[in-house]
């Protein structure tokens, strides 16, 4: 991707826009570049006054003017695009556009003196200008995007109700690829109308669009709207869910009408596919924040009441539709919207404040970081670490809520659609994978949570009272639990090997393990007791041991699943130095195969590399002493590998 700066300021040509009575309806040329003022000396009844004039102007006579504020102006203007860049255009001032080899070349052109962002799409049969936020969708981009999410084991895409209904290849993509389609109408975070005529047009636009997308298969739910029930209970309008008859239009939430009345109709008179009056909606009479029905937008990590995202389990729902965390794109993202104005490139910049999808982002950023991470601020360092807070609540959330689906009767979680999966220009946002189809590492860390087979541990203090009389006289007691999910239609039987560390005692270790099974389509409770190696504690002063625990699941001398539990926050952690953590990257003779080993445990490990990126196999990843980890690395052409990790001595 290239991005480049023309001073295009010749040969444009402005006509009058829009559909109402106009002056002229031809190209005219500009004499001046558009958005430019000249002053020219005006005789208005023998008084020499001077006006700034700016164009466009009509006739040959200063004086015959047509102000600018008085009408919309359409302006255009054409430059050369050459596969020879030693080619100078005759057409206009600018160089053309060297387009090099390749099927497709994208590339992003600035113009000088406008406040425009455009886009230009090359291929070998030509160009398209597309205005930036609504960039042509081609298959190869469709197929990219969504073969990440198959690729991230991610099985349903919901199609957000603040969007588009997406052109024909999406679903035909998802068809083939096997990814269920959530389709929302298109209403988002509002509250709509119900008159006659504005009815109408909902009808036509809702029957167009389920007789277009009712053969696909991927298709499985057709929701009213998003968030607009929520709204209404916020901003408490007539909304009482005991009420399924009134006539809702003569309320003030006349939109219930169309969620519960025209939309319904027209989706049962035209498929079978199930509908479902909203996202987020309980249904059986209860709140959008009922956590036992429908579904659930969980916004109280990141908004709302800003919950540790350790209390994932306490926050679950029956579906949770929504819920995220923001982090920083890659850093080659990050420089491409910063360019080259090295003054912007801090965090709090104006021009990273304006590359942020969330309003209120500083203050959310930073409470999350500090509550958890000893963290820097140059560039960089942001980019890590906020990507790993991402990537740890986001696995989190997932790791938590795959427990709670416990089998038949007892599926308390039933699924879970992280905001977000992409982006629609370059951005920090909750996307797990940015503009350019680069991955965050919490992408890698929720394929991870979604393998058919995982293993989860979490640990929890308990205060315990020596008697009910006296608050002073306690014992502080951590507990570890472990479990493991199997989402295949037939047990499975696998050897438990549970390590633990002291990270600042390097003589101490624990190992055990043992044979468990995995109930088939389930989770299964595999251990409760003690954290080993952490002694009971007296005083909420006295600090708990480092101690980290890793978990596997072997199928003979294949991991089927890891995963590490360490002690949070991380801000508290002394880290082993470089020289202690002994991190060693080591490439095979196939040139992409990367081999991962320490000598001791080391936490949130991302690879990286000088120049383009390279297409990994894993990222964020946990390692321990003696559970060596091989991923793949496409594209690293003998490059040197770059490694962050928390502890690493950057912070």
């Amino acid at each position: 991707m290239k991005s480049t700066t023309y001073p295009l300021n010749k040969n444009w040509n402005f006509t009058q826009a829009g559909d109402g009575e106009k002056k002229i309806d031809e190209w005219i040329p500009c004499k001046y570049f558009p958005t430019s003022v000249h002053v020219e000396l005006r005789d208005t009844d023998g008084d020499h006054s001077k006006y700034a004039i700016p164009d466009p102007f009509i006739g040959l006579q200063e004086w015959d003017v047509q102000w600018i504020g008085e009408s919309d102006w359409e302006f255009k203007t054409k430059f050369g695009i050459s596969k020879d860049p030693s080619l100078e255009s005759t057409e206009s001032t600018l160089k053309p556009f060297h387009v090099g080899e390749g099927s497709c070349i994208r590339a992003d052109i600035l113009f000088e003196g406008l406040d425009t962002f455009c886009t230009v799409k090359l291929d070998p049969t030509g160009f398209q200008l597309i205005v930036s936020l609504r960039r042509a969708m081609t298959r190869e981009r469709y197929h990219d995007w969504l073969q990440l999410l198959v690729d991230g084991n991610q099985n349903m895409i919901r199609v957000w109700g603040g969007g588009i209904y997406e052109a024909d290849i999406f679903y035909d993509i998802c068809d083939e690829l096997g990814i269920l389609v959530w389709q929302d109408f298109m209403f988002g975070c509002g509250q709509y109308p119900a008159y006659d005529s504005f009815l109408k047009t909902i009808k036509v636009e809702a029957e167009q669009n389920v007789k277009r997308l009712r053969h696909h298969p991927s298709i499985v739910i057709f929701a009213g709207n998003n968030e607009d029930y929520q709204i209404a209970e916020s901003c408490g309008l007539d909304l009482d869910y005991n009420d399924e008859q009134s006539d809702f239009r003569n309320t003030n939430f006349p939109a219930r009408y169309t969620y519960e009345k025209l939309l319904p109709g027209i989706v049962a008179d035209n498929c079978e596919v199930y509908y479902h009056r909203g996202s987020p909606y309980s249904g059986f009479r209860q709140r959008t924040t009922d956590r036992t029905n429908g579904d659930l937008h969980q916004w109280n990590v990141w908004h709302g009441s800003q919950e540790p995202w350790h209390n994932w389990d306490i926050l679950a729902g029956r579906f949770v539709s929504e819920f995220g965390m923001e982090a920083y794109p890659n850093i080659r993202t990050v420089d491409y919207w910063l360019g080259d104005d090295r003054s912007e490139r801090y965090p709090q910049s104006r021009t990273n404040c304006n590359h942020n999808k969330a309003d209120g982002f500083e203050r959310r950023l930073e409470l999350y970081l500090m509550e958890n991470f000893k963290h820097a601020f140059d560039m960089e360092s942001y980019v890590y670490y906020t990507q790993i807070m991402q990537s740890e609540t986001l696995a989190s959330a997932y790791r938590l809520w795959r427990r709670n689906w416990k089998g038949r009767g007892k599926e308390y979680t039933a699924g879970a659609l992280v905001w977000q999966i992409n982006d629609c220009w370059p951005v920090t946002s909750w996307a797990i994978v940015d503009y350019f189809l680069r991955p965050k590492p919490a992408y890698f860390a929720i394929a991870r949570e979604l393998r058919p087979y995982t293993i989860g541990m979490t640990r929890k203090e308990k205060k315990v009272y020596s008697n009910e009389y006296k608050a002073a006289d306690f014992r502080i007691d951590t507990e570890l639990e472990i479990w493991g999910t199997n989402s295949r239609l037939e047990e499975k039987c696998v050897k438990l090997l549970v390590q633990s560390f002291d990270l600042y005692a390097s003589n101490w270790t624990d190992s055990w393990s043992e044979d468990v099974v995995l109930v088939p389509n389930a989770s299964t409770e595999l251990w409760k007791g003690p954290l080993p190696g952490q002694p009971t504690r007296t005083k909420l002063s006295e600090a708990p041991k480092p101690i980290v625990v890793s978990a596997r699941l072997l199928d003979g001398d294949k991991v089927l699943a890891r995963y590490s539990n360490w002690p949070e926050p991380f801000k508290y952690i002394h880290f082993p130095t470089v020289e202690e953590a002994g991190l060693e990257i080591k490439v095979h003779e196939d040139g992409e195969t990367v081999e991962l080993s320490c000598k001791k445990p080391i936490k949130g490990i991302v690879l990286d590399v000088e120049g383009e990126d390279v297409k990994w196999s894993d990222q964020a990843i946990d390692l321990i002493p003696g559970d060596n980890q091989a991923i793949t690395a496409k594209g690293l052409k003998g490059r040197k590998i770059q490694a962050r990790y928390l502890g690493d001595g950057t912070a």
